[in-house]
């Protein structure tokens, strides 16, 4: 501990800046050696890209060490490297590929430094280090749920369940470690906003190369996602402007749906330095603004567009709020900014592509039939196998997608009905399902009736009640800490958001980059009052 403080105390350079500022000069110095130096050396150099990266943390390790920030170098270093889906994989590739994306035997980027900073932090203090929030005991409770629920229930694959709680574990201890963060070390929980937000913006801005480029640039050692699993899914066209859209916008998020819900995350906050600061400020968060919109519009992703818009509605409707509550007066240039911005930013959302307006279509009802029973009833109606559409659809939006969700969620029900306490395990359902003629094996794009189907009605209120306890924190601070209120606003409003995509997707429980980046936001709305 006493080396660890020294190091601290007495830099070798004192860069007469505060605590906060030089984790921003930090953030920015790894961010742009990891998403600019890195990718780009490791293109027209020899040297492998794990190479660089060794390179680029050394040259960083010593800045921290030189400038006396070793405990908030490897904070800055963990907000960083939760945005890499880069792994070290402790099984063949097969077995990997057999569970859902990141759930498995691996280790990855962010472990490091979070092992380190959870270390760092236990020697400062050991009693506040010990001390339970009830967030965290939900959380807890849940792991140990899953665990035993497998056990019990015996599952189609134990070792998938069981590496689910490993998954969320992990979460819990990332949730665990930021919050701590912002009570023993001088960082405050918008300092981590600005953290996070500068790390998202960097893989949006490598993003943007990667829709000029038309594809991923195979630089899968840092995450980007391989061009073998890319797809171009629409074209979005302004003027003579041409432009793909597809899964391989992604940055180094591992793909981009991904990199779509940590943009949800972050975007209100981004939006909210609008409201206030000097010119300079308001003129970076308009373009970081942009940028992530931008990126968000070209992912692919309408269940994010959703997200984002309700990010957006909340935020502004809260924002709104507060300001005739409390009687906050705005100079014209402010609200001209701040209204052309969102009105700009809502705009991109609802830009079309090639594939909206494109309506849902309707499967062969299966349900949780068995293949003899499906087999039959095919054979006593006239209705083909063929897939119709119907007659749903929303303007500017892409539904084609709705009837295999549809179909996703009446088998999800169906087997909850079978196991509504245990479940059927943790990230059990992409094989589960494969019995009740869903041959796509893929999980339930919804992470509430995942948690009902696959953890039981126990494992779904725990959650649950994890979620409502820090939602009901962030809440109880708008309303009674007057002079955190922005911040709390839209912290709130991008787990809203974040929320709200969950609805249709899954991402929360088998990305490690949206679970450790949610989880993280999670920890600054708890601790927004510090």
């Amino acid at each position: 501990m006493m080396k660890i403080e020294y190091l601290d105390r007495f830099p070798l350079f004192n860069t007469h800046q505060t605590a906060e500022r030089d984790a921003y000069t930090l953030c920015i110095i790894l961010s742009i050696g990891l998403t600019v130096f890195t990718p780009f050396l490791s293109l027209v150099t020899p040297l492998p890209t794990l190479g660089w990266v060794v390179i680029i943390g050394l040259i960083y390790g010593v800045t921290a060490l030189v400038i006396g920030r070793v405990a908030i170098g490897v904070y800055v270093s963990l907000i960083v490297s939760m945005m890499f889906a880069a792994n070290i994989p402790l099984s063949s590739r097969g077995y990997l590929m057999s569970m859902t994306r990141d759930i498995g035997p691996s280790i990855w980027f962010a472990h490091i430094p979070l092992f380190i900073l959870l270390f760092v932090l236990f020697v400062r203090d050991k009693e506040q280090f010990l001390q339970v929030h009830k967030s965290e005991l939900f959380l807890g409770i849940f792991v140990g749920w899953v665990i035993l629920a497998s056990v019990v229930t015996q599952p189609t694959r134990l070792d998938t369940a069981l590496y689910f709680a490993l998954f969320v574990f992990w979460g819990g201890l990332v949730f665990a470690a930021v919050r701590r963060v912002h009570q023993m070390l001088p960082v405050s929980p918008r300092t981590t906003m600005i953290l996070v937000s500068i790390s998202v913006l960097a893989n949006s801005v490598f993003a943007l190369t990667e829709i000029f480029h038309g594809d991923s640039y195979g630089l899968t050692n840092l995450g980007e996602l391989s061009p073998e699993y890319t797809d171009q899914i629409a074209e979005i066209t302004f003027g003579s402007i041409t432009l793909p859209v597809g899964t391989f916008v992604s940055g180094f998020s591992g793909m981009s749906f991904i990199l779509a819900s940590i943009i949800i995350l972050v975007l209100p906050f981004v939006l909210s330095s609008l409201l206030g600061g000097s010119l300079r400020i308001q003129i970076i968060g308009a373009a970081s603004a942009l940028i992530l919109i931008l990126v968000l519009r070209f992912t692919a992703s309408d269940a994010a567009r959703g997200g984002a818009l309700l990010a957006i509605g909340v935020f502004s409707t809260l924002t709104l709020i507060m300001l005739i509550k409390e009687n906050v007066s705005t100079n014209r240039r402010t609200l001209a900014i701040f209204l052309t911005i969102m009105i700009l930013c809502t705009g991109i959302v609802l830009f079309p592509s090639t594939m909206s307006g494109t309506p849902s279509e309707q499967l062969p009802q299966q349900g949780s039939q068995s293949t003899e029973e499906q087999t039959a009833q095919k054979e006593s109606t006239e209705s083909s196998s063929a897939v119709e559409p119907s007659d749903i659809s929303i303007p500017m939006f892409d539904l084609s997608n709705l009837g295999p969700r549809l179909q996703q969620y009446t088998t999800g029900i169906s087997l909850f009905i079978e196991q509504p306490i245990f479940g059927i395990g943790g990230a059990n359902f992409a094989d589960t399902s494969q019995k009740y003629g869903l041959t796509d094996g893929l999980p339930i794009h919804n992470i509430y009736l995942s948690l009902l189907t696959e953890t039981g009605f126990v494992g779904f209120v725990l959650y649950m009640s994890f979620l409502a306890t820090i939602l009901w924190q962030g809440m109880q601070k708008v309303v009674i800490t007057t002079d955190t209120i922005p911040l709390q606003i839209a912290v709130l409003a991008g787990v809203l958001g974040y929320l709200g995509f969950m609805f249709w997707d899954h991402l929360l429980f088998n990305s490690i980059v949206g679970s450790f980046t949610f989880y993280t936001i999670c920890a600054t709305l708890v601790n927004g009052d510090q």
